[in-house]
């Protein structure tokens, strides 16, 4: 795990910095071994690592400055009765870990139990906060930090069955310095929105959509915007080599990992949890074995509208298109201009917005690292 320093300009301050590393097996590196989360402020940067078991599960925690020094660490584990996944870390301006947890079940995964789990910095304990479901079953949400308010908010979609559809919204705010939930509610998907996706995708089912975003408003509404994504394996047959292969069989059987990320819903809410307008942007992005790292999109929000920066797969070389919400949910589409000579690949995922409306987005030029800067 590296770290490296760019100055206003862009250019490289000093050389990377190692913070940490893992030894892997015979074949490599196999799977994600680091993970990384910022606070708001930009003053608190959080590198971790995750070992998982079907009940528990372990994870490291290192706290850095903005100058990667080195200020807290720790470890901390969390064990349940039942399968354990978990959800988006996120970490506040006072270097305080949020982290969802939940317990899947059924055909569809959904999750009869979910916890908020806080963890102070060095600290060894998380501390567990459970979310009241109402004998409801939510999918895999996304949690969000108010750092002016002081809550975290929370987003998903939720089944009133263990192996039904989506039937519904679930938006919670847990207030921090009370340690209690303020909200929890549970807003029905009305006949409306159902067709609205029938007629764009040919389906009433949101049992592919994660949640991305939640972006409260001023009027204590919210906007709630998620992605359809699902992962597929394929079998890939390839000629055997060498006397074994030949023998036993004439083929090798390889597993290919497929990623598909499609079409972006936006959802607001008012305060009284009435959905004001819903949006689609359709998008197919498809790729395989690469963690569909060139796929997803990066949101600008500049408190009057959305913009979404993503790639297009359905051209010979990837472009970047644009699609934009009004603050009424009329969505507007239009390419993206970049110089003539610019071959490189572009990585909106992950990319950062760092303005209101200023973007940095990393991309890939042959064997280098690059950033654009995107002004809006």
């Amino acid at each position: 795990q590296y770290a490296a320093q760019l100055d206003e300009r862009g250019i490289l301050v000093g050389k990377p910095l190692q913070l940490g590393s893992v030894k892997t097996g015979i074949f490599g590196a196999m799977k994600t071994y680091f993970y990384n989360v910022v606070s708001d402020n930009k003053q608190q940067i959080v590198i971790y690592s995750v070992k998982q078991w079907a009940k528990e599960m372990e994870i490291d925690f290192r706290w850095l400055n903005d100058s990667m020094q080195l200020v807290k660490k720790s470890k901390a584990t969390f064990k349940t009765q039942e399968n354990l996944e978990y959800g988006y870390i996120n970490v506040a301006n006072d270097g305080t870990i949020y982290i969802s947890a939940y317990t899947p079940t059924g055909t569809h995964g959904y999750a009869d139990q979910m916890w908020l789990l806080s963890l102070a910095p060095g600290e060894t304990r998380f501390v567990e906060h459970p979310l009241p479901l109402n004998d409801k079953y939510i999918s895999n949400g996304y949690t969000r930090i108010d750092n002016i308010n002081n809550k975290v908010y929370f987003g998903g979609y939720y089944s009133n069955s263990r192996n039904g559809n989506s039937d519904g919204i679930i938006y919670a705010s847990y207030n921090i310095s009370s340690g209690q939930y303020e909200t929890v509610n549970f807003l029905p998907i009305d006949d409306t929105l159902l067709n609205a996706l029938d007629a764009a995708k040919g389906s009433r089912t949101f049992e592919n959509y994660d949640v991305r975003q939640i972006i409260p408003k001023n009027d204590g509404g919210f906007v709630l915007i998620s992605e359809s994504y699902y992962m597929t394996n394929r079998s890939s047959y390839m000629p055997g080599l060498g006397y074994y292969s030949t023998f036993y069989s004439p083929y090798n059987t390889t597993m290919v990992k497929e990623y598909h990320y499609e079409d972006i819903l936006a959802i607001s809410c008012n305060a009284s949890g009435h959905r004001e307008w819903c949006s689609l942007i359709p998008k197919e992005q498809y790729s395989q074995d690469d963690g569909g790292v060139f796929a997803s999109y990066l949101l600008l929000n500049s408190g009057g509208s959305l913009s979404f920066l993503f790639n297009d797969f359905n051209s010979l070389r990837s472009r970047i298109q644009l699609a934009t919400i009004d603050n009424n949910g009329t969505v507007t589409h239009g390419g993206f201009n970049l110089a003539k000579n610019d071959e490189s690949d572009w990585l909106p995922k992950a990319g950062k917005q760092v303005a209101a409306r200023v973007l940095i987005v990393p991309c890939l030029r042959k064997k280098q690292i690059c950033f654009a800067k995107v002004v809006f």
